[in-house]
């Protein structure tokens, strides 16, 4: 009985101990959960596949024209087109817009109009355009008309007139037609000099009736687009042009019109000029009359015999309150042509060599003659190749050799030379 009494306390014992121990196991597994958190941890920090990684593009900055470039071009054919371009700060080529190509004549069929604000304008056979500097986009088309002068206003109106016509078109700045004159008067033709001043635009006209001065003013109010001939004969004298009779402005008598054929007729025949020549190496030789600047007063052109190297020497006379005057004297290779188009003398004072010429047009505005442009022929001898340019007071740009031909040729006259004996 004593035995068993011992054996029943150390099972009791042992019973104790395995509760102690069970109590102890029971803490496991909060440690087990520490290691799962760590393993989430762990899985969360695993890098996902590119593939499977959704992300929001960037878009590149689209770059912009800042500026636009505009070539004149001809084909073999004859053709002539446009290429305008528009470049970035670093002359780099955004975009690029060719024009049509149509038959060389009298008037070219592209020209460009000029840049305002945001926008190039340009004229084709297509029609007149404005497109966006930064893209090339067109913004308006419009084919109303054409034109060969053109001035904006304060608005960005436009406003054209066209030698071939019409004689006065108005463009808002959306493109629409404000007004559109064919013609402004029959008398009145070829107009040029389009001014923007205020509420009104004014143009001059080189073809007038008989009687009155190249380049009358025209005035158009832009209110209601009614427009009125101002008096065409500023600038000379009303005798000159009624004649004999009675002053239209004044109403008082005036004298008899100048014969001016007959003034030089006789300068020449009293040997007018005979001082003026005293330092020639050669005789007079003969003499031309002209109207250089188109005013209604000939000019009159004394030129010597030729010269060594083909050189002659010329004096340019005009009549200044009824006096005849020297007003200039130059030299010239082989004489001189008139161009009407230009109102100037062309003429080269220098022997070109091969391949090289320069030819000046000089223009006269009563009192002084100056040069208004230079056509240039000249070999790039890097690489032999012919380069033509055109220089008009003072901004030179390279040409086409068809167009520097087109330019020595159109409406160009040889004038009439008289012998002074």
């Amino acid at each position: 009985m004593k035995n068993l009494r011992k054996y029943m306390a150390v099972v009791g014992c042992v019973a104790a101990l395995s509760i102690v121990g069970c109590s102890q196991k029971e803490e496991i597994p909060e440690k087990k959960d520490e290691i799962v958190e760590e393993e989430q941890s762990v899985e969360e920090t695993t890098p996902v596949p590119e593939e499977e990684i959704e992300t929001t593009p960037v878009e590149e900055e689209q770059k912009k024209a800042v500026q636009v470039k505009y070539e004149h071009l001809y084909t073999d054919q004859s053709e002539e087109y446009g290429i305008i371009t528009g470049v970035d700060e670093n002359e780099e080529t955004i975009w690029q817009f060719e024009t049509a190509k149509n038959p060389a004549a009298q008037l070219d069929s592209v020209q460009e109009i000029g840049t305002r604000e945001d926008k190039y304008y340009f004229e084709s056979s297509e029609g007149i355009f404005a497109i966006r500097i930064a893209d090339g986009s067109v913004v308006w088309k419009n084919t109303d008309g054409r034109g060969d002068h053109y001035c904006f206003d304060a608005d960005g109106n436009l406003y054209m007139c066209g030698m071939l016509g019409p004689h006065f078109l108005a463009i808002d700045v959306n493109g629409n037609t404000l007004c559109k004159i064919d013609k402004l008067d029959e008398r009145h033709y070829w107009p040029y000099d389009l001014q923007w001043e205020g509420e009104k635009v004014t143009m001059k006209f080189d073809g007038v009736p008989e009687g009155e001065k190249p380049g009358v003013v025209c005035e158009i109010n832009l209110n209601d687009y009614s427009y009125q001939f101002l008096n065409g004969t500023s600038g000379m004298n009303q005798a000159d042009i009624n004649g004999a009779g009675t002053d239209t402005v004044t109403g008082e008598p005036v004298a008899e019109a100048t014969d001016y054929n007959q003034l030089w007729t006789n300068f020449i025949k009293e040997k007018g000029y005979a001082s003026y020549v005293g330092g020639w190496p050669v005789p007079a030789r003969d003499y031309c009359i002209l109207d250089i600047d188109q005013n209604g007063i000939p000019e009159m052109v004394l030129c010597s015999d030729v010269m060594g190297g083909g050189f002659v020497q010329c004096q340019l006379y005009s009549v200044n309150n009824g006096n005849i005057v020297m007003a200039a004297e130059f030299t010239t290779c082989y004489g001189f042509v008139y161009s009407p188009k230009y109102h100037a003398l062309a003429y080269s004072d220098s022997r070109g060599s091969l391949g090289s010429s320069d030819i000046q047009y000089m223009q006269f505005d009563g009192s002084q003659f100056y040069k208004y442009m230079d056509l240039c022929e000249d070999v790039d001898m890097s690489t032999g190749n012919i380069i033509h340019t055109q220089n008009i007071n003072g901004q030179s740009r390279e040409i086409p050799e068809g167009e520097y031909r087109r330019i020595l040729s159109e409406s160009v006259q040889n004038p009439e030379f008289i012998p002074v004996n």
